[in-house]
């Protein structure tokens, strides 16, 4: 097959109320937690298994909450990955950061964006506008097989929001 620079399809892996805010407002980076392994920032990937995998936790752990406490938490009603087909020229258009792999590099930039949660730190106080690499777990170590590319800026969600969206959900998991 003769490569043809087709969009990139990613997903992002969520709950059914996250999804309908996405499609129906596009995503906002003031949603987005701040000591993530890149940072604030919202991630995708292009490994379906995966938002699925992350879709489902989420589920579970709202699920949990609402059980726990359900005046301040709803009830999800569903696990929901979030499909984008993004034009790869689109993307190369923004300022970005990569890690083939779990390089010392990224294990020290994982433990700064955790740790501080105040962009990347770089000259001028300028995020990088995605960030791709592994997924690191809570003991700072990569998961085999998983990857992640967030988006930091408002340049870059503009990018992703301007992409063709689509969401599939679960009932009330994904398989």
């Amino acid at each position: 097959m003769a490569w043809n620079n087709d969009p990139l399809t990613l997903w992002h892996g969520t709950i059914r109320i996250s999804s309908d805010d996405i499609e129906a407002n596009g995503i906002s980076l003031n949603r987005c937690a701040p000591k993530r392994d890149f940072g604030r920032g919202f991630y995708t990937t292009r490994v379906r298994s995966q938002a699925i995998l992350f879709a489902n936790q989420k589920y579970q752990e709202t699920l949990a909450l609402h059980i726990h406490d359900p005046r301040n938490h709803a009830r999800p009603i569903s696990a929901t990955i979030v499909e984008y087909s993004i034009d790869r020229d689109i993307l190369a258009q923004l300022d970005a950061l990569a890690f083939v792999g779990p390089t010392p590099d990224w294990v020290e930039f994982v433990r700064f964006c955790r740790a501080f949660g105040r962009g990347h730190n770089r000259s001028g106080g300028v995020d990088y506008d995605v960030v791709y690499g592994p997924v690191s777990n809570m003991r700072g170590e990569a998961w085999p097989d998983f990857e992640q590319l967030a988006f930091h800026t408002n340049r870059a969600t503009s990018a992703l929001n301007a992409a063709r969206v689509r969401s599939h959900h679960g009932s009330p998991r994904l398989a």
